[in-house]
């Protein structure tokens, strides 16, 4: 009786030992890009290091596929695509752009948003 009770204790010791970090490191956590003069920044790393991006405009959620920044005019221009739901791999990094407004975009011609009409810019990566 006490080798099974041995066996279930080290079993059950062992489950938890390789389930809990595993959904540890699954979860992201959220960083709010500020100030908002940080925002063209985030956007050309996120770009540089070709990190997955995501438009939410209202209700509306795009992914982005090409940006370009322009500092001096104080805008972004950006091709947009259909958010690819079936994604199997969990991305490691993403950045989130939240627009103030509701615009529906469409997805066959680039976009110019100016920085005054983003809300908040967010860094998404596993903590």
């Amino acid at each position: 009786m006490t080798i099974s009770r041995y066996c279930c204790t080290f079993l059950l010791a062992f489950i938890l030992f390789f389930t809990l970090p595993a959904c540890h490191s699954y979860y992201s956590t959220a960083t709010a890009v500020a100030p908002a003069s940080s925002y063209p920044g985030a956007l050309e790393r996120a770009r540089k290091h070709k990190k997955y991006m995501v438009l939410h405009s209202g209700i509306n959620i795009y992914s982005i596929t090409h940006v370009q920044v322009d500092k001096a005019k104080e805008h972004f221009t950006v091709q947009l695509d259909k958010v690819n739901s079936s994604r199997t791999a969990p991305v490691l990094s993403e950045l989130h752009v939240y627009t103030i407004d509701s615009t529906s975009y469409t997805m066959d011609e680039p976009h110019t948003i100016p920085f005054t009409n983003v809300a908040k810019v967010e860094v998404l990566g596993r903590d």
